[in-house]
């Protein structure tokens, strides 16, 4: 666990029975620091600040700081405190430059990502294809995609939003891909009365495949992607979930460089929607595409021969909850 070493004095004094044992990075670490900024131009309250910001920095406050486990300006500390049999080292490791600023910014917002509940706009093929039976299962790929799905819901919290679309070619009408469940908290409940995660559940289990229908894929990420960027919560981790069976197929329909065009042009660092692409069975010939979505919108592709590891890729995708890093 990473503590600083005030954190692992403070638990001390009041574990003394199972101390926490303290150890060092190697090669430098960062420092906490504790700036001083007043806000207002009140003359009282300035004047009130400047007593204040003496106080702390008198001998007394200084010695009263080292007795609570802090390290003085020069990297001191009162050696009674933060004792040695405990890991605690009376110089103070190297410190490490202060890091390039895009990198702070991409640690703040995976750290904000980390902290904050999903929004997640699943996907899920319904082409002709999702009719093949997966061997030793008995089971069709629509079978086991719903099934892994559905398991898949149980790992999100109650206050996580999730919705549901079907796609495959003219799906409704003219459009490639159909709605079943709007995105929505799980504990919310519809118009029936019915949780979210119980409506999504049933849609789920009612999926059905078009005998006849090809792979609309890259409309289908058009569309969801324009659609989770109109309705963009900053509060919550926005995702779009593709579980799918095959390359795009769609003969005269959006290609691949049209697609990431679109996406760049709609993009934003300060509004991020990664794209996780499950990608499953023998009629998925190539990730590369996939993978260029993936790294246009800083999310995954997966691929797997047998569908039956949907469920344990779906896990792995968001545990880590989008790392940014592709996989085969």
């Amino acid at each position: 666990m990473l503590m600083s070493e005030q954190a692992v004095w403070r638990y001390n004094t009041t574990h003394q029975d199972a101390s926490a044992q303290a150890s060092y990075l190697e090669g430098g670490t960062y420092y906490l620091d504790y700036p001083y900024v007043v806000r207002s131009e009140e003359s009282d309250i300035t004047r009130a600040a400047d007593v204040f910001r003496n106080a702390v920095r008198s001998d007394e406050a200084q010695t009263a700081l080292l007795a609570h486990g802090f390290r003085g300006s020069e990297g001191e500390i009162d050696a009674s405190v933060l004792t040695e049999d405990v890991g605690f080292r009376a110089t103070a490791p190297q410190e490490l430059p202060t890091p390039p600023e895009d990198s702070v910014t991409d640690l703040t917002r995976t750290w904000n990502q980390l902290k904050m509940d999903s929004r997640v706009l699943a996907i899920v093929d319904v082409s002709g294809s999702m009719l093949a039976e997966v061997p030793g299962t008995g089971m069709t790929r629509m079978q086991v995609t719903s099934a892994a799905a559905t398991e898949g819901l149980q790992m999100f919290t109650p206050t996580s939003e999730l919705g549901l679309w079907r796609f495959s070619t003219n799906v409704n009408n003219d459009l490639h891909y159909a709605e079943l469940a709007p995105v929505r908290e799980l504990q919310a409940t519809g118009e029936q009365g019915a949780a979210q995660r119980d409506v999504l559940a049933n849609a789920l289990s009612g999926l059905t495949p078009m005998p006849q229908g090809d792979t609309a894929l890259y409309e289908t990420y058009l569309a969801a992607y324009q659609e989770m960027s109109r309705t963009y919560r900053p509060d919550r981790t926005n995702v779009i979930l593709m579980l799918t069976d095959g390359d795009n197929d769609n003969p005269g329909g959006l290609e691949l460089d049209a697609l990431l065009a679109q996406i760049e042009d709609m993009s934003s660092p300060s509004r991020p929607i990664p794209i996780v692409t499950i990608a499953f069975g023998p009629d998925v010939r190539n990730l590369e595409p996939l993978q260029r979505i993936a790294a246009a919108t800083g999310g995954a592709a997966y691929m797997t021969e047998d569908p039956t590891e949907i469920g344990e890729i779906f896990l792995q995708a968001f545990s880590l909850r989008i790392t940014g890093d592709e996989e085969e």
